[in-house]
């Protein structure tokens, strides 16, 4: 359950996103932006995000690198094959023409992420 406050935090966010997205040309860029913006708001350490699209296959933006990823399981997460996911990660599915296209993932080194805190990925 969301507290006000929290919620008010996630709103605050989205509108965020929502006008860089609009203002920006860049696919590229408003992705990376997407995966900075989404590292700050749920404090995590880490993000990436991940694609398994032919030709495009990896790692479209990671901050600050691409060490420490799992690639197995957030391939499995992106075939929706429903991996389990330690707490210190948060998995949000990214969805192109109704089909799966790749994951968010965030990791934190330290805490764990708060139970059910990932279905704001959703």
């Amino acid at each position: 359950m969301l507290t006000r406050d929290r919620e008010l935090q996630l709103y605050k966010f989205l509108e965020t996103l929502t006008t860089h997205a609009k203002s920006m040309r860049d696919v590229r860029k408003t992705l990376s932006h997407f995966v900075r913006t989404s590292r700050e708001f749920f404090q995590a350490d880490h993000a990436a995000l991940y694609t398994l699209q032919p030709g495009m296959e990896g790692f479209i933006a990671a901050f600050p690198s691409v060490d420490g990823w799992d690639l197995d399981l957030l391939a499995r997460f992106i075939r929706m094959e429903r991996p389990e996911i330690p707490h210190h990660l948060l998995l949000g599915p990214i969805r192109r023409r109704n089909r799966a296209w790749a994951v968010l993932a965030l990791r934190r080194d330290e805490t764990p992420f708060e139970r059910g805190e990932g279905r704001l990925l959703n």
